[in-house]
């Protein structure tokens, strides 16, 4: 009778609680001085066989809890790198076109490393216009805009923050690549692939995996300032479009 006491009572209530472990082990001790108090030494026995019983369960219990925990947030994780995979490309290919609106024969292409040394709207206007580019402004607020979606990715997922810097890099190419990849094969379909065709496709797809991977990395760290940020997502799409004019080049030059 009084062993089905204690099972109903653990059904009914956790006696470990794995986020107060001090607490819950004071618990059990508890229970423990109460059963030596109500019962004679021959039962001591017994009672020790119980609080053995009751701690096996708590770490147990509590090692499953955890793991469990651990399950659930990186699902939630992933969930939320799948979206902001999506949102970021998208943001990616409005900066690609508006950075394509300038012709590449205005570009000054020794302006581009300056672009790190950038610390102020002004300042990136400035040498934008002198490197060529017509719309420096709209790029500006394109920049900033993916900026904005990085630092709140960052402040929504704190816990993808506490994996080290190789299981976040893991995660998020990952699913980047996947919608990555979606992307890509759509853009393949612009020249028939045969021949230079095939070339042209495989140069350009090298190129937006290149400007994927430069753009995205700025995402694991776990804080990022907006003009180191802003600079360097600049130099990717800069690269990204003379990548692409270099493979269109090419093509022309192969059917020609």
């Amino acid at each position: 009778m009084h062993r089905q006491k204690i099972h109903s009572g653990k059904q009914q209530q956790k006696i470990f609680d794995c986020l107060k472990e001090p607490e819950a082990l004071a618990k059990i001790q508890a229970q423990f001085l109460l059963i030596m108090k109500k019962n004679s030494i021959k039962d001591l026995i017994y009672a020790y066989l119980i609080i053995f019983v009751l701690f096996c369960f708590a770490f147990v219990s509590c090692s499953i809890d955890n793991e469990t925990q651990k399950v659930i947030n990186e699902k939630q994780i992933v969930e939320n790198l799948k979206k902001f995979s999506k949102d970021f490309l998208q943001k990616s290919i409005e900066l690609e076109e508006a950075f394509a609106k300038s012709p590449s024969s205005n570009r000054i292409i020794s302006y581009k490393n300056e672009l790190l040394n950038v610390k102020s709207d002004s300042e990136f206007n400035q040498l934008m216009t002198s490197a060529g580019f017509i719309n420096s402004n709209e790029i500006l607020t394109l920049l900033k805009s993916r900026i904005e979606l990085e630092n709140n990715f960052r402040n929504q997922n704190p816990d993808f923050y506490l994996f080290d810097v190789n299981k976040r890099n893991s995660l998020l190419n990952k699913e980047y690549n996947i919608v990555l990849e979606e992307y890509i094969s759509t853009q393949n379909n612009n020249i028939t692939l045969r021949g230079c065709g095939s070339t042209y496709n495989r140069d350009v797809s090298r190129c937006n995996r290149d400007y994927g991977k430069c753009a995205i990395t700025a995402v694991i760290a776990a804080a990022g300032g907006i003009w180191p940020g802003l600079a360097v997502g600049a130099i990717c799409a800069w690269d990204l479009i003379d990548c692409k004019s270099d493979a269109l080049e090419d093509y022309e030059d192969c059917i020609n």
